[in-house]
């Protein structure tokens, strides 16, 4: 399993809290609780992204958009599933 940051994205998204975030998703999978693991994942980019789950005082501007853009992914890959 492998998550890619782009250029614009590898200073908020480290090799290290990539690999944190499948370390959460792992078990989730092996549990067969896909979307939970997806959602997860999801979320944790989104924050990441923001400027967040660094200890750092992000942009909560820029976190409501990550979360929109985020969820509106989930959403159509969900959906697109079914």
């Amino acid at each position: 399993m492998a998550i890619y940051a782009g250029a614009g994205a590898k200073d908020s998204l480290s090799a290290k809290r990539i690999q944190e975030i499948i370390g959460t998703m792992r078990p989730k999978l092996k549990s067969r609780k896909f979307g939970e693991a997806m959602e997860g994942a999801v979320i944790d980019i989104g924050i990441a992204l923001a400027g967040g789950g660094g200890g750092g005082g992000g942009n909560i501007w820029g976190f409501i958009a990550s979360l929109l853009f985020f969820g509106l992914f989930f959403t159509v890959l969900v959906t697109g599933c079914l």
